[in-house]
């Protein structure tokens, strides 16, 4: 693989894991019933994305192999969905960063002032 195709990986990677922040500030406010599904739906697209992206990298992708997409049934509980959810989204945001970390290059990140 050419350095400036893991750049663009890493540089997804981070995107991803900056739209997990935002995911995971929303799940605070667990009084949004109705926002549930569309977390749900946006944790499900970044997972299948993110997953894709880590297979450059076998460990990372090893630690979020547990993963899988929410689709709950009618069973579970209103807070029990979230809790799930909202356990598995640090996880994988964590992962993301790592990656970015790992494979962008220093200078790189020196360019664009990144500490």
């Amino acid at each position: 693989m050419e350095e400036q195709e893991l750049i663009n990986i890493a540089k997804e990677a981070y995107l991803l894991a900056k739209q997990l922040g935002a995911l995971e500030e929303g799940l605070k406010d667990r009084k949004n019933a109705m926002g549930l599904e569309a977390y749900m739906k946006n944790y499900n697209l970044i997972l299948s994305k993110a997953k894709r992206l880590l297979k450059n990298d076998e460990v990372i992708l090893a630690s979020i192999n547990h993963l899988e997409p929410h689709d709950y049934p009618e069973s579970y509980s209103y807070e029990q969905k979230f809790s799930e959810i909202g356990g598995d989204v640090p996880i994988l945001k964590e992962a993301l960063f790592t990656f970015y970390e790992f494979h962008f290059p220093k200078k790189e990140k020196d360019k664009i002032g990144f500490r």
